[in-house]
């Protein structure tokens, strides 16, 4: 009895040693005082995951956002707080002034170890500095995804391609630039939300995203679609397979509308289904209408 008691307790202390190991460190970070639009950001980011943002802006609302890191996401802060070498860094003890790169309060707590540490620039300290930044990103742009505005933002925060600042959790923007589709009424917003799902979706998942948004014939929004998707600015930035993936939805619109018969030429639609006919020939891709 006596050993079964012992080799229970082994295997509960083994059990603590993994979930200690497993737990992530926590993560209080605040920057402030810099050259930039943002007055204030502050990151709180729990062991388990669980992240609090609070943004103050020059010119927009303050945001608060909430998320939750994923198991490899926790693990990527833990590898940034060990590759920063945290607890081991030598800085000034005294406050620094404020300088045109802000001021950083960042406090880690990972494993049996605590550290705070203010600061103007440690570049020894820029993985996890990146990774905060990404999520006081994200919270930014969080509202834009669901709206109408900061279209072109966003699609910065989300194309890998593009010089601007980049979100930590670009899958959790997707179903938000789904559900805001409808609701766009400039050229410039709807190309770059399209432009933007690109980033996140296969080119069968964005073909089908199209399928099931695209309006009602004959309606002044989907006169509205079909011009959008046929300007050079919109088509020319989807990347080439995921431009392909638009011409079955292309085809079923002409075929159930356009081609044939013939379509008066004043109609708009006629110009934008010109326009499909040009692109299918440009990328070599044989649709099978008429002439």
């Amino acid at each position: 009895m006596r050993y079964l008691l012992l080799f229970a307790l082994l295997i509960c202390l083994s059990s603590a040693v993994v979930c200690a190991e497993e737990a992530g460190p926590e993560v209080s970070y605040q920057w402030r005082a810099g050259l930039s639009q943002i007055v204030e950001s502050k990151v709180q980011v729990g062991a388990t995951g669980q992240v609090q943002v609070i943004v103050r802006y020059q010119r927009r609302a303050p945001v608060e956002y909430a998320t939750q890191l994923s198991a490899e996401e926790i693990a990527a802060l833990g590898l940034a707080v060990r590759a920063a070498g945290f607890f081991a860094i030598k800085a000034e003890p005294n406050r620094p002034e404020p300088t045109d790169v802000g001021i950083t309060d960042l406090t880690i707590a990972y494993g049996d170890q605590r550290r705070s540490m203010t600061y103007a620039w440690l570049p020894e300290l820029r993985p996890v500095e990146e990774l905060m930044q990404k999520l006081v990103t994200q919270a930014g742009l969080d509202g834009a995804a669901a709206g109408t505005e900061m279209s072109y933002e966003l699609l910065g925060g989300l194309n890998p391609r593009m010089a601007s600042g980049k979100v930590l959790q670009p899958y959790v923007f997707k179903p938000k630039i789904v559900a805001s589709l409808s609701k766009q009424k400039e050229f410039a917003a709807l190309s770059c939300r399209l432009q933007a799902l690109t980033a996140l979706t296969t080119p069968a998942e964005f073909s089908g995203i199209l399928a099931q948004a695209f309006p009602k014939r004959l309606s002044p929004e989907w006169r509205f679609w079909l011009t959008t998707l046929c300007t050079p600015e919109c088509y020319n930035n989807l990347g080439e397979e995921h431009l392909r993936a638009v011409f079955p939805v292309m085809l079923r619109e002409m075929r159930e509308y356009g081609a044939p018969p013939p379509m008066d030429r004043d109609h708009p639609e006629a110009e934008a289904f010109r326009r499909y006919r040009s692109i299918f020939r440009e990328h070599h891709f044989d649709a099978g209408l008429p002439d």
